[in-house]
């Protein structure tokens, strides 16, 4: 959802933009966002916003561009799937270790004040 105002390339959230997994959370308090951090085999491609499209480069040069109200649709989709999913799921429990803890909430903060915009 970060995305949707800002131009991305690769790296410049501290992990891809689809990881693989997702290790840790390190909150960033002074940005008021979360960084996920795992393995290096997630999905990973360049992000530019031309007007009302969005233009999408892979690491293989190839290139998709989408209208930008398209793409927030796509995403906002998404993003609502997996939040049905995590609602759906068994209740979670906070972990103890502060550090890990100030992470998981920091991502739904986040997660919900991007999801706020879009409404």
């Amino acid at each position: 959802m970060r995305t949707f105002e800002q131009d991305y390339k690769p790296g410049d959230f501290a992990g891809q933009l689809i990881p693989c997994c997702g290790f840790f959370m390190i909150a960033d308090d002074e940005a008021e966002s979360v960084a996920i951090c795992g393995c290096p085999s997630g999905f990973d491609w360049t992000i530019q916003h031309e007007g009302d499209t969005i233009r999408h480069t892979a690491t293989s040069g190839e290139q998709a561009v989408i209208d930008k109200t398209a793409y927030q649709r796509l995403i906002l989709s998404f993003a609502d799937q997996v939040q049905q999913f995590y609602n759906d799921s068994i209740p979670k429990t906070l972990p103890a270790d502060e550090f890990d803890k100030k992470g998981y909430e920091a991502f739904w903060r986040e997660w919900q004040s991007l999801r706020s915009k879009w409404n």
